[in-house]
Order: structure tokens, then C-alpha cells, then sequence
């Protein structure tokens, strides 16, 4: 111990901002490990992350996609981990690794699916003794959730929450998965590394950045090649050359530890010492210094591939380390801001220009400032909108700007940063930063006070620094981009084991599972229930953190019945008080520093106020204001078809939204959202005043109030009825949208040439919902669909890479008595859509059984539901939300009594009530010329519609 207190090389405590959930710990260990300790005693759960100090960038130029594709591999356990028997596994392994060095060097495809095939066969023999998704399954049984990992330009991350009382089983697990490891199911996990760069394919935004790192970085990994590789590369990929990557920049040194939430430090130090030191230490390759590239003209590229034509200008700037980064935040947020009071925010408001934005785009070694503009759909060039932006940009550089302006700019800018430093995830990502970028706990806490010491003249500097001179350009019509075509490979399902542990797994189990006390909501007791007259409620909680202040007022009343009150709601957010400008009205809001925003969904139109404690009584004076006199300008109206028109736009030619809108209407029919809304020509005949007559009718109808802040609750509940007009009309209600009877299997399809990945989702309606039964749907929800642990994605992407995403869950209807339904989904690369039909289905019409995987979802259940109390600015609208659906006490008690006592026959029984044997309703968007229709009518009756049969434009 006395040498554990020897090695801390720095103890960072900010005693001065009496924020205890902002003092850090941090140090190294012997090796080189450094480690970073920020525990919050008011989080439910701990954000753990484990970082690696190297990115795509540290890709072999020959072998792009070498450091993503590690990312994956790093999930398939060790030489202990992950499998039953390593040394008869080995042999089979290490074949496979020499017939991919085979395959990299042979040109002739003949041969080439020769060795294919050999490497099929060993793969196959393999996987009787690996257990490729044992540390998923693992992690999931000490209530680990959101499991993920990322690879960036210049870091990978390996991440989750989990309950801090499992933090030996978690150091444990986050530790052993980076000694020894072993890149089992290799060809599976290259089959879903291409399913991931068939979804990058289909996304326009993925193929607009690519493009622009391309230009804005073209001597620099960051712009002559992509995270996920490209397809010759991925085509002829070197186990070695992997694990050369893996032994260069997975080191001590090189790596480090973040945990964040809800955990005792004193506890966790030992343990972090026991485990991670174990890693190695070593020589990291040094990167590189390649001088940052700059235009010496201005260059611009001409594109198809967007769904509306968009123009991008990209000016080089700063790397993230660079001291110019926090004037240049304020530059960008004079530019564009929450508040729509930025230079660019008032083009769109006043109707110039669909849509301005300023973006960073900045990396570890080098940086761009990037204008994101959206021309009028009509009569607009891009020379005459980007000649509009550079008249703003002018402003900035020359100081046109008033003081007044800056500094309701910085205010927004602390009050984001302090609403963002709750989240312990986000405090996270933070600390990431800091390690990736070399930086200190202090340079990031002390944001407010160096935003706040940026003056005028420092902006106008920054502002000729870096938005004059040579710049590049991107412009992009409507069409589509070209893409590869990558055939589905022949291989032969690659199924691992069930039943069987590691070694690893059996002393994992060994060890005991710190029991947490579960917190659950008390409807009585957890929050302040105040009584504000004709029938009006404020709900209130205690904000732990700081003095911004949530006020969110929901009126039981929803789009559903009243149409279009979606669009009232969006026009409102661009309206203002009658006779003053918006521009002027936005101005009043920032001026309190606060963030005002109106939605409406099926069941509520709600008001949102987030902002400094001290103001929150004023800025709800300036809505009642608002919505007594509201006043919308033809350019606001204007602007709501035009987003209409290019929502409408984008919406068509995305894939997964298509997916989303044929699945829905299968469920609704024409009641589905996206039908049952209102056509293009159909908006632009409402009026503003029809708009805001909508309004007048929702707010007659009574509200619930949700505040979270640190004001007395009765002076709170003064001000609303003090400062703000109260109705009486309706009680809250949640609207039942019930689904089609499903009498039979059946088949939506839509056409779509031009996708890479089809869109298939499936849906059961089982037996009315019981809360009694929550245990064992949890369960049965974790068994098929949880994850990797659960058999959708097992069968569906590990063992046979049809899919990149798959997965399943139950959905619970919103009222009591009302239909079960179980929903699934397979996003798969086009000729694999028939495959991946046909297991699903397997899954859905006889289930298997594997009854010595129970008590590992059931610890989930129970470590899961210990850390699922909701943050305290979602704690009062959860307890009114589980009031509305008829409960009188937090269901996850009857949940956490139970789960233990479920039997594998009681939850089975449950898939055979609900599930098995149920008519199935299927959808499919996507590329019919590689589906086999023959097949799928043999499975039920195949309806095929058009987007126009599925959604109203």
C-alpha cells in the first residue's frame, strides 16, 4: 500500500467551486497506466471506460481499418476468456491466420475462394471451443448496460455503465480482455465490419465527411483514409498485422482508465492497482508530426448525394490542443447557438436561407471550421446563399457586434457546460479528452472562467485568423452516391457453444456479487406534489448539482387529438409577442440565459425552460406573454414548409427512416404518423393563424408542471400563479394506439434500388400486459434480445455476420390490459435478406432452450434495476408517466422480488403464450432484385406498396 500511495503523481480537488462531483483523482501506476477517479455520490450508476491513446490515424497506409477492426476483436475474450479449451482451440486459429496471409498475397478470385473456404473450415472446427461473446455475457450479469466501444482519428474507447458496488468483477473484466487476447471468429467479425460500412454507405452525412477530410486533410491519415478501411483493404485483411498493431499500442502507457458516477475511490484503488497492473509496458511508436496542410486557393468539389442541395465551406483552423480553441468556441456560437441568436441562426429565422450552422471539425493533430449552408429549394444558387454567409462572417472579423451580444454568448456557453457536467457519461467523455489530448482536469473545469475572460478585440483576431483567406467548398445536388458492391460469402454458420464456461468464467462466478441496496421511486415521498388550482399540478424535485433550473410544463393534451399540433408547436418556436421582431424576442431570451423550447407528441404539448435558477420566473412571464399575443412573421411560416418539404426530402431517400415508416404502417394503417400527417402542398396552405389558433386550443386545457432546481418549492409554485395563466379544461390522459390485428403472417414490402441495407423489422402481438408478469418478460426480453448475450444477435450476427444490427424487444403497451408485443429487427446488406428472414423466424416460431443461462440475466435483472433511478431532471415526468398507465407503486419492485424466483420453464412459458405460434407480421424496405420472392410468399402473403402507400408528401 505504502508504495500504491507513492505512485499517485497528481491529486486534482476543486474545493473552491464546492462541486464535490468535480474533484478528481488521478494517477499512474508503476507501468504507465494512468488512471482517473471522478466519483459522484448523487449518480445511480459508474460510466467505466478504458481509452487507448491511438486511432485510425496509426493505421498502416496498406492495412486501413486496422485499428476499428481491432475494436471488434477486442470483445472475443482471451486466452483464458472466451473458451472452453484454448489449446485444442489454438491449432485452428493459428491456420486461419496463415491462410489469411494467403489470401492477402493471392490475386487469382478463383483461388482466392479456394482459401476462403479452407479458412470457412477452420473457422467452423474453432468455434466448437470459443465462446466469442463469453465477456458480454459476463459484463451484462454484474448489470452492465449500454456495452460499447468507438474508434476515432486518434483514440479508441471501450465503455459501459455499470453499478459501482460490481467494481471488482468490472476491473476484473476490463482489465483481462487486453491481456493475452485472442481475435477468435475473425471471419464472422469481418463479415459485420462490411455489414457497418454497407450502413456508412447509405448514410449521406457519412459520405459528406469523408469528403471533406479528404480535402481539408490531403496529406494526413485524417484525410487519406477512413476508420472503417477501405473494401480492398477490408477484402484482404492480416491477423498478424492486427496483433502487431495490438502489441505497439495497447501498453500501459498508452492506455488509461476513466470512471465516473457513483462509486467509493477508497475501494476501487486497490483493486485498479491488482488489475491493471498487470499490464505491459512498452515502446509506443511515435506518430508522425506531419505540418498541418493549408490552402494557397480556394478549392471546391461538385457532388450528388444529397437529398437536398447543401453547401459546405471549410476553413483550416486548430487542432484540439491548440490555445486559440475556446475564442474560436465563441466564434462559432456568435455564428450559430441554441438561442437562434448567432449571425447565421438570424439567415434562417428571417428566411434568407433554409439553414446555416457553424460546425468544428477538429482532430488531435490538426482542425477546420466548417459552414454548413442549405440554399432555398427554390430561386437560390449556392454562390448567392454562401455570398449572404460571408457578409455575417465580415461582422464577426471587423467587431459588428454589440458587447451586449458577447456576453449573452458566454452565458449560454457556461450554462451548457454546467447542464453537460451533470452527466457523469458526459464528464467522461471530457476526461477522454484529456488524456487523448494532453491536457489537464483544471483546463476543462475552468472553462466558464476562461470563456469569460475572452474579449472583443481576441474575437475579431480569431475571426481573421481563421474565417478569411483560402477556403474549400463542397457542393452537393440531389442524387445518390456510388457504392460498392459486395457480394454475400458462401460460408457455413460459424456457432459456438452454449452451455459451456471458460475457466475465467468459473472463477468469475466464484466471486461474490456486492449486493446494492436498489433505490425505487416512492410516488409519496421522492418528489413535492403542489396543487396550483383548476386542476394544475407542479411536480418538484432537487436539483444536487448547480443553479440551472428546469421548468417543463405539459399540457394533457397531444397531436393525436388535435392535428397538426406539431406544426403549431414548431411554428411557435419561431414566432414572438405581437409588434416586437424576433430577432428582438429572441434577444430577451438570451438575455435571461435561458433556453425556451415548445414540442407536442401524441399525448402532450409541453413547454421546456432550462436556465439559471434566478431567472426561470421571468422567462415564464415572456411565454404567458408569448402565448396570449403570439405573432408569427411570413419568413417564420415560410420557413416551416420549407423544413417540412426537406424533412419530407431526406426522409425518402433514408433508408432506415423508410424502414421505420413501412413497419409503422403495417402496425397503424393510415393512423400511422407518417401517414396520417399532412402532405407538402396540404402545410403550405395553413396559415399562421391557423397555426396559432391550435395553441390557443392546447393551452385551455390543464397542465403539469416538472420543475427540478434549488428554489423553495412554494415560491416556486407562487411564481406559476403569479406569472402565468392557469386552465382548467381536461385531465392528463396517454393516448392507446392500438395496432392491426396480425390474423396471419404477412409481408410488407417497398422497393428501393437504391440501398445497401435492407430494413427488416417483425412483430408479435402476444396476451394483454400484466405488471405482475415484468420479471419474466424482463428475462425473456434479455434471453432473445439482450444484446450479445441474447440469441437475435448471436444467431443473427455472430454466428452467421448477416447483419451488423439486429435485435429484439418487448414493448409494453401505454395502458393496462392492452396487447404484449414483441418487436425485432435485422438491418442486412441486401442478398442476405432471405437468410437472415429465415433465422429470426426460427428464433420467433421455436425457440431454443438453454436453461443454464438463466441466473446470468436474472443477476442482470437485479443489478440492472439497482441502477435504473432516473436522473433527477427526468424524476418527476417519470412518476407522473407510471401514474397515467395505472400504477400506484414504482413496478420495479414487484420486478426486483420476483426475478430470482422465475423458473427457465416460467419463463419459457411466457415465449409460448406470447410468441410461439403467433402470425407474424413482417416488413421489408430495401433492394428487391437480390430478395428470393418465392421464398418469402412460402412464409406468408407478400403485400408490396410504394413510399407513397406508406407515407403522406
Amino acid at each position: 500500500m505504502k508504495k500504491y500511495i507513492l505512485l499517485l503523481s497528481t491529486c486534482v480537488y476543486l474545493q473552491s467551486q464546492a462541486q464535490n462531483y468535480l474533484n478528481l483523482q488521478s494517477y499512474k501506476l508503476e507501468n504507465g497506466f494512468t488512471v482517473y477517479l471522478l466519483p459522484d455520490k448523487n449518480a445511480t450508476t459508474t460510466f467505466g471506460a478504458v481509452a487507448v491513446n491511438a486511432g485510425s490515424k496509426n493505421d498502416p497506409s496498406d492495412a486501413t481499418g486496422l485499428a476499428h477492426y481491432l475494436e471488434h476483436l477486442l470483445f472475443k475474450g482471451t486466452t483464458t476468456m472466451g473458451t472452453i479449451d484454448y489449446q485444442k482451440e489454438k491449432p485452428f486459429l493459428d491456420s486461419i491466420t496463415t491462410y489469411y496471409q494467403q489470401l492477402g498475397r493471392t490475386k487469382d478470385e478463383i483461388e482466392r475462394e479456394k482459401i476462403k473456404s479452407l479458412i470457412n473450415n477452420q473457422a467452423v472446427q474453432a468455434s466448437k471451443y470459443g465462446l466469442p461473446t463469453e465477456f458480454h455475457t459476463l459484463l451484462s450479469s454484474i448489470g452492465g448496460t449500454k456495452i460499447n466501444a468507438f474508434t476515432q482519428t486518434d483514440m479508441t474507447v471501450y465503455h459501459n455503465v455499470f453499478p459501482g458496488e460490481q467494481m471488482e468483477k468490472w476491473l476484473g473484466l476490463y482489465s483481462e480482455r487486453f491481456i493475452n487476447p485472442v481475435f477468435r471468429s475473425f471471419q464472422s467479425e469481418l463479415e459485420v465490419v462490411y455489414e457497418e460500412k454497407n450502413r456508412s454507405s447509405d448514410n449521406f452525412t457519412m459520405q459528406m465527411l469523408e469528403m471533406l477530410n479528404k480535402n481539408l486533410y490531403p496529406t494526413h491519415p485524417y484525410g487519406t483514409q477512413t476508420t472503417l478501411g477501405t473494401s480492398e483493404h477490408l477484402k484482404n485483411p492480416a491477423i498478424n498485422r492486427i496483433y502487431e498493431f495490438f502489441d505497439s499500442y495497447y501498453v500501459a502507457n498508452n492506455m488509461a482508465l476513466f470512471l465516473v458516477g457513483n462509486f467509493d475511490p477508497e475501494t476501487a484503488k486497490p483493486l485498479i492497482m491488482q488489475k491493471f497492473s498487470r499490464l505491459r509496458t512498452g515502446v509506443v511508436p511515435i506518430f508522425e508530426n506531419i505540418a498541418p496542410f493549408q490552402f494557397n486557393e480556394n478549392i471546391k468539389t461538385n457532388i450528388r448525394i444529397t437529398p437536398v442541395k447543401v453547401s459546405v465551406i471549410g476553413f483550416k483552423s486548430i487542432a484540439k490542443t491548440n490555445s486559440d480553441e475556446i475564442p474560436l468556441d465563441i466564434c462559432k456560437n456568435l455564428l450559430s447557438n441554441e438561442s437562434e441568436t448567432g449571425l447565421l441562426n438570424k439567415l434562417t429565422l428571417s428566411g434568407k436561407v433554409i439553414a446555416a450552422e457553424a460546425l468544428p471539425l477538429r482532430y488531435h493533430d490538426d482542425g477546420a471550421e466548417i459552414i454548413f449552408v442549405v440554399p432555398k429549394l427554390i430561386g437560390q444558387s449556392f454562390d448567392k446563399a454562401e455570398g449572404l454567409v460571408f457578409s455575417e462572417l465580415s461582422k464577426l472579423q471587423s467587431g459588428d457586434f454589440s458587447e451586449e451580444f458577447l456576453t449573452q454568448v458566454k452565458n449560454e456557453m457556461v450554462r451548457i457546460f454546467k447542464s453537460e457536467m451533470e452527466e457523469p457519461e458526459e464528464r467522461g467523455m471530457k476526461l477522454l479528452n484529456v488524456f487523448n489530448c494532453g491536457k489537464d482536469w483544471n483546463y476543462i473545469t475552468s472553462y466558464p472562467d476562461k470563456i469569460n475572460k475572452v474579449s472583443r478585440d481576441e474575437i475579431m483576431k480569431i475571426a481573421t485568423k481563421y474565417y478569411a483567406g483560402f477556403h474549400y467548398t463542397l457542393h452537393s445536388k440531389t442524387g445518390f452516391p456510388k457504392k460498392d458492391k459486395i457480394k454475400k460469402p458462401g460460408f457455413k454458420p460459424v456457432i459456438t457453444t452454449q452451455s459451456a464456461k471458460s475457466k475465467y468464467a468459473q472463477k468469475f462466478d466464484e466471486i461474490k456479487n456486492q449486493s446494492a441496496k436498489p433505490k425505487f421511486l416512492d410516488f409519496k415521498t421522492d418528489e413535492t406534489l403542489l396543487d396550483l388550482g383548476n386542476n394544475n399540478k407542479l411536480y418538484a424535485f432537487k436539483n444536487p448539482y448547480n443553479d440551472i433550473a428546469t421548468l417543463k410544463i405539459k399540457y394533457c393534451i397531444g397531436k393525436e387529438k388535435i392535428p397538426n399540433l406539431n406544426l403549431a408547436a414548431a411554428l411557435l418556436n419561431e414566432s414572438s409577442i405581437k409588434n416586437i421582431k424576433i430577432d428582438d424576442f429572441k434577444k430577451q431570451i438570451a438575455t435571461l440565459n435561458c433556453n425556451i423550447t415548445f414540442n407536442a407528441d401524441d399525448n402532450f404539448f409541453s413547454i421546456e425552460i432550462k436556465g439559471e435558477e434566478k431567472n426561470i420566473a421571468a422567462a415564464l412571464i415572456l411565454i404567458n406573454n408569448l402565448l396570449k399575443n403570439p405573432e408569427a412573421s411570413l419568413s417564420a411560416k415560410k420557413n416551416i414548409n420549407d423544413d417540412v418539404k426537406q424533412d419530407y426530402k431526406e426522409e425518402k431517400k433514408n433508408a432506415s427512416a423508410m424502414g421505420t415508416a413501412l413497419f409503422n404502417y403495417a402496425l397503424y394503417g393510415d393512423k400511422s404518423d407518417y401517414k396520417n400527417r399532412p402532405s407538402i402542398s396540404e402545410v403550405n396552405k395553413i396559415t399562421s393563424e391557423d397555426l396559432l389558433k391550435i395553441i390557443q386550443k392546447a393551452v385551455s386545457y390543464s397542465a403539469s408542471f416538472h420543475y427540478c432546481g434549488n428554489n423553495d418549492f412554494d415560491i416556486v409554485a407562487s411564481d406559476i400563479k403569479k406569472n402565468y395563466s392557469l386552465t382548467a379544461q381536461g385531465n392528463p390522459e396517454i393516448i392507446y394506439k392500438e395496432p392491426k390485428a396480425i390474423n396471419k403472417t404477412t409481408i410488407y414490402f417497398v422497393n428501393d434500388k437504391n440501398t445497401r441495407q435492407n430494413q427488416v423489422y417483425f412483430s408479435v402481438l402476444g396476451e394483454n400486459y400484466n405488471q405482475e408478469d415484468d420479471a419474466k418478460l424482463s428475462l425473456l426480453g434479455q434471453y432473445m434480445g439482450g444484446s450479445f448475450s441474447g440469441l437475435i444477435l448471436q444467431e443473427i450476427r455472430e454466428y452467421r455476420s448477416l447483419a451488423y444490427s439486429a435485435g429484439g424487444k418487448f414493448k409494453k403497451p401505454t395502458m393496462m390490459n392492452k396487447p404484449l408485443q414483441f418487436i425485432s429487427f435485422v438491418g442486412c446488406q441486401a442478398d442476405k435478406t432471405n437468410e437472415s428472414i429465415d433465422v429470426m423466424l426460427k428464433l420467433l416460431e421455436d425457440l431454443p432452450k438453454y436453461p443454464e443461462r438463466l441466473a446470468t440475466f436474472q443477476d442482470y435483472v437485479s443489478c440492472s434495476i439497482s441502477s435504473s433511478y432516473p436522473v433527477p431532471r427526468m424524476h418527476t415526468e417519470m412518476i407522473e408517466e407510471l401514474r397515467l398507465r395505472g400504477f400506484t407503486t414504482d413496478p420495479k419492485i414487484n420486478e426486483y422480488n420476483t426475478v430470482n424466483n422465475i423458473s427457465f420453464e416460467d419463463m419459457y412459458g411466457y415465449y409460448q403464450k406470447n410468441i410461439k405460434d403467433k402470425p407474424i407480421l413482417i416488413t421489408i424496405y430495401g433492394d428487391k432484385s437480390k430478395i428470393d420472392f418465392e421464398k418469402l410468399r412460402k412464409i406468408g402473403d407478400v403485400i408490396e406498396l410504394t413510399k407513397d402507400d406508406i407515407a403522406t408528401y
